[in-house]
């Protein structure tokens, strides 16, 4: 997928030749599948008459294979997207006469066996890829139940089934959008996400209803922008953006328009970014639809302050800009920008932010919302540096008790 890169490690011990490296075979690059491939390697490398014991640092992997096993076995691992090498493992362990047992133990804890497995995998990374037919193949007298068990399904599995029997297959211009998206979050953050990552990271629960609907119809082209109007006569010229004279697209809108409303709008983005020390945001789509996988560290360990903010600044101004856009073109019916866009442009952001900090004080309240409620020190982690008079507000201006009178910093146009 994309530019996504997956590797399994096997160890048994030091100097041990049948310590194992290797690139996951399959198109789905996780980590999940990762993890599964090392069981099916250890399984299908030993003699089936041996008992073999197995030790990986994956619940889910862990717990598919024996507290799920029965019930997911019974659907057919129906619903499952690692179903297949669900039911390949199972097969190759029910296939085997010696005892089979398999352990949890906790991962990046300084456990000898774990740290050398986790080495091998990222050795495996580095190889390249081979998809080899055999790979999930089962072992000779397949020992599988074929189909689910009607008793075990209900009728959202039937639906489930019809859905995926008439899946339209992706557009190519979404997957060439994915792969950008990939490949912006490996040369920002050093790792690239696969497919469902970009896909969940649209509806973080850090942006707002509205700006996870314009991430994922974005990502997904489902916009009536640029190329889709050459198609329709006597409306091509809606295809054209009118300030630059280029055929429009979401990237034209959101990174390169000569509009003066975009030029303010992240002219503000990165002024109140570049306060908190940070250097320039990314100006390319694909970090801009990417910015739900924000994953910034500090002394290797997550700083969900700072990507919490990134999140956050990246999806309004992207929004906001869109709206203008929209404002600019259907309301105003291509009569140029208004004389006063870049004031108001300024306002409209200040406010977009503004609320969203309101709003965050507002959720920190436990009372209310309970195990919903976000965490008084992340709202604090998020926003400190960014406050106007900040060094004049209370102590703990960012619960909900008390008076408030800090707002998000922000010049005024220029």
């Amino acid at each position: 997928m994309g530019n996504a890169k997956a590797g399994s490690g096997v160890w048994y011990g030091d100097d041990d030749p049948r310590n194992k490296s290797i690139r996951v075979p399959l198109q789905k690059q996780s980590n999940r599948t990762a993890e599964l491939m090392a069981i099916l390697a250890a399984v299908k490398d030993n003699p089936p008459s041996d008992n073999l014991r197995i030790v990986s640092d994956s619940r889910y992997a862990i717990n598919g294979l024996t507290k799920y096993a029965a019930k997911w076995e019974a659907r057919n691992w129906m619903g499952n997207q690692h179903g297949d090498l669900f039911r390949c493992i199972t097969a190759w362990i029910r296939w085997r006469r010696g005892v089979t047992t398999l352990r949890w133990t906790k991962g990046h804890n300084v456990t000898e066996g774990n740290e050398e497995a986790d080495k091998l995998a990222k050795e495996g990374t580095t190889k390249p890829l081979t998809n080899s037919p055999d790979t999930l193949r089962a072992p000779a007298g397949n020992l599988m139940t074929q189909g689910a068990s009607l008793a075990k399904l209900e009728q959202k599995d039937f639906y489930r089934i019809i859905r995926d029997k008439n899946r339209i297959p992706a557009r190519a211009r979404t997957e060439r959008t994915i792969g950008r998206i990939q490949a912006c979050t490996e040369n920002t953050f050093g790792r690239p996400p696969h497919a469902e990552a970009v896909w969940s990271a649209t509806r973080h629960r850090d942006f707002t209803k509205k700006t996870r609907d314009f991430l994922w119809k974005s990502t997904q082209h489902a916009y009536e922008v640029g190329e889709y109007w050459t198609h329709i006569d006597g409306y091509e010229d809606r295809g054209i953006c009118p300030l630059c004279n280029d055929q429009e697209d979401m990237e034209h809108t959101i990174t390169k328009c000569k509009s003066k409303a975009r030029s303010v709008a992240w002219r503000l983005a990165n002024d109140l970014w570049t306060r908190t020390g940070n250097t320039e945001l990314p100006t390319n789509i694909g970090d801009i639809l990417g910015c739900g996988l924000a994953a910034f560290t500090i002394n290797d360990n997550p700083n969900d302050g700072k990507s919490r903010l990134y999140r956050i600044i990246v999806s309004e101004t992207a929004y906001l800009i869109w709206k203008i856009r929209n404002e600019r073109r259907i309301r105003d019916d291509d009569g140029g920008e208004r004389s006063n866009i870049e004031g108001e442009t300024t306002t409209r952001w200040r406010k977009a932010l503004n609320k969203r900090l309101t709003n965050d004080r507002f959720l920190t309240d436990s009372i209310r919302f309970r195990k919903r409620a976000l965490k008084a020190e992340l709202v604090k982690r998020t926003w400190t540096g960014c406050l106007e008079n900040e060094e004049a507000l209370p102590q703990e201006w960012h619960k909900t008790r008390g008076g408030f009178s800090g707002y998000v910093a922000g010049g005024s146009a220029r």
